[in-house]
């Protein structure tokens, strides 16, 4: 006789998926994840290389100019368009 079982996966956090878009030609579309976030830190996690960045250092991989007030520039995806 065959025994199924059932394990449960680990559950893993909810990352909230972010996106910016560069300026000019050379500007491009990144997609990230908000990997830490607090009152005093943000680090987003970038898909295309994994690494971790700043909000301002996430805008600037994009290509973005203006990083001034970087989080202006960056866009929450909800959860059901991915």
């Amino acid at each position: 006789k065959i025994q199924s079982h059932n394990f449960a996966m680990p559950s893993l956090p909810q990352m909230p998926c972010v996106s910016t878009t560069g300026n000019g030609p050379n500007g491009k579309t990144i997609t990230g994840f908000l990997y830490r976030y607090t009152k005093a830190e943000i680090s987003i996690v970038c898909v295309c290389h994994g690494s971790s960045f700043s909000p301002a250092e996430f805008v600037e991989h994009a290509g973005g100019i203006d990083i001034t007030h970087p989080l202006r520039h960056i866009t929450m995806i909800p959860s059901s368009f991915r």
